[in-house]
């Protein structure tokens, strides 16, 4: 990568006060010359100055996108990836258990989340996702909020057409976008104590079979 050290470093370009000097110098010698007030290389290092802020702006944003966007997360159990956040939603995959898949962004509480895995985008129960939190996997709904991945929400007919105009369902949309699925209740796995993210063994969450 070129750092801004070496692309925007001024140390080489003439001061604005060496370029006044060596001006100056160059009228005592010949009387009719006229001293510029602002000399080309000078004009040229203030462009410069803006091309290299405007390089590191863009720079910054991109890095502030990139943090921001998407966390890594891990499959707990063998689950259905899900084109709405409900069980009635047709399924578009299924993952087995510990497979990698990366995470858009949770539903408030963290209930379903929004995610992608082996090319499919969908939506899977947030209590069968797990994400690397202080060199540890730990629980999405335990600790999704103290490493910011982001509250999203769910619109049918735009995530459809996003990802799912090839697939025989998607002719079911109008129905769909009429359906009332935050009426459906917990998704599978959920408890709703999530202060212990390490749950003890007989109350792991289920595997999602519906």
């Amino acid at each position: 990568m070129l750092s801004a050290k070496s692309s925007c470093s001024l140390d080489a370009a003439p001061t604005f006060a060496g370029q006044m000097q060596g001006a100056r110098r160059g009228a005592g010698r010949n009387p009719t010359r006229r001293v510029s007030s602002m000399p080309f290389s000078w004009i040229t290092m203030k462009n410069h100055r803006a091309i290299c802020a405007i390089a590191l702006a863009l720079l910054v944003a991109f890095a502030g996108e990139g943090h921001a966007g998407t966390h890594e997360g891990y499959s707990v159990v063998n689950l259905n990836i899900r084109s709405g956040p409900s069980i009635r939603f047709p399924a578009v995959r299924r993952l087995a258990a510990g497979s990698s898949l990366t995470i858009y962004g949770c539903l408030a509480n963290y209930r379903w989340c929004d995610v992608s895995a082996s090319g499919v985008r969908g939506w899977v129960s947030g209590a069968h996702v797990q994400f690397v939190h202080e060199a540890r996997r730990v629980y999405v709904p335990a600790y999704a909020a103290q490493s910011e991945i982001p509250i999203v929400t769910f619109n049918v007919v735009s995530y459809w057409h996003d990802n799912y105009r090839d697939y025989g369902f998607y002719g079911e949309i109008d129905h769909w976008d009429g359906y009332h699925w935050g009426d459906d209740g917990d998704p599978p796995g959920w408890r709703d104590n999530w202060d212990d993210d390490h749950a003890a063994p007989e109350s792991e969450p289920s595997p999602d079979n519906d």
